[in-house]
């Protein structure tokens, strides 16, 4: 377990340094990658920290894409490119509390239970990053009245599509890791080292 910690603990400063390099984690939100990530990787292994590496990277892609359009309808959802350690605990932090209770309800029910978790945050990340940029007028999902970009509960038909692909890219995501053989940890520094490559890209805060 020490060396579950260790590793896990050395893996998630390694993201957290890279997500707040790219700018796309503030301070607090740094901290809250590392406890959510140390918990993954220590308690559920390295297959749970691949999935959060891959949704925080493909995430982390999708905030940035097209940026300045998206800072118009920004005061509308209160959420920029910079994720506080707010939104590090929405995203991940029920995967995290399912890794701890893995240890005490050992069983296959786990792991479908947190890519079940990833996918849905993943699915809204993605519909709340592409649907924004529609040129669709959002309808609000319980009336079907037009509502301003960015509302919340204002859907369209291209963030209703993104929120299919992102759950599907995770759920592609957790059937890959679980074909993978794991004879130790090197997928995990693998995944990680990639993915603070992906997110360092030369920048610092």
């Amino acid at each position: 377990m020490l060396r579950s910690l260790t590793l896990g603990l050395f893996l998630s400063l390694l993201l957290g340094w890279a997500g707040y390099a790219r700018h796309a984690l503030s301070e607090s939100g740094a901290l809250g990658a590392v406890l959510v990530g140390t918990t993954l990787f220590a308690f559920g292994g390295w297959r749970w920290g691949a999935v959060l590496v891959a949704f925080f990277v493909a995430a982390s892609g999708l905030s940035f894409f097209r940026a300045e359009q998206k800072r118009d309808v920004a005061h509308h959802f209160d959420k920029t490119a910079r994720r506080d350690w707010g939104q590090v605990l929405a995203n991940g932090g029920l995967g995290a509390l399912i890794a701890l209770l893995h240890t005490l309800l050992p069983g296959e029910w786990a792991w479908a239970a947190f890519v079940g978790a990833m996918a849905a945050v993943n699915a809204d990340t993605w519909a709340t990053e592409v649907g924004v940029l529609s040129g669709q007028t959002p309808r609000l999902i319980t009336t079907g009245q037009p509502v301003p970009r960015g509302t919340s509960g204002g859907v369209t038909v291209a963030g209703v599509l993104a929120a299919l692909m992102g759950g599907l890219f995770i759920g592609g995501v957790g059937w890959g890791v679980m074909a993978l053989p794991a004879p130790d940890s090197a997928p995990a520094v693998g995944f990680s080292l990639g993915g603070a490559l992906l997110l360092g890209g030369g920048r610092t805060a």
